[in-house]
Order: structure tokens, then C-alpha cells, then sequence
């Protein structure tokens, strides 16, 4: 029996990008978490990043701007950020 979430789906082109920039962004993100713990908040800066990473647009649908991924994609970003 497969796991929860898992899945052999191949991840949805619009997914790359937002997985790549959340990959890259994740080693800033773990050296700051010491930071974020103590402010008890995503410092605006790393919000910005995100921003531009597309993690806010993910669940957005394609006639309003955003990326519409599929759940999936949507759980492997946010596995990718936790």
C-alpha cells in the first residue's frame, strides 16, 4: 500500500520552476531558522523570496495569474519547504 501523498505522477511542468526556487532558497532558509523561531515570523525579506519563488501562486488558478498546480505538486513544494 502506498504511502499518503505519495504518488508516480510526474510532476506538472509549471511545478519545476517553484520547486527549483524553493530548492535553492532552502539552505537560507534553514541558516535562518534560528531567526525566525526568535521573531516568531517569516522575516519580510524570505517572504519576498517566496513570493518570487511563486509558493503564494501555486494554488491560484491560471486565469487569475497563478500556477494551478495539482495537489501532488502542491504537497512536494511544501515538502520541499518543510
Amino acid at each position: 500500500m502506498a504511502a499518503i501523498g505519495a504518488t508516480d505522477a510526474p510532476t506538472a511542468p509549471a511545478a519545476e520552476p517553484i520547486l527549483a526556487a524553493v530548492r535553492d532558497l532552502a539552505p537560507t532558509i534553514a541558516a535562518r531558522a534560528e531567526e525566525v523561531e526568535r521573531a516568531r515570523r517569516v522575516p519580510p525579506d524570505l517572504v519576498d523570496d517566496l513570493v518570487a519563488a511563486g509558493c503564494f501562486r501555486m494554488l491560484v488558478s491560471r486565469s487569475h495569474g497563478g500556477a494551478e498546480l495539482a495537489l501532488p505538486d502542491q504537497l512536494a513544494v511544501l515538502e520541499e519547504l518543510a
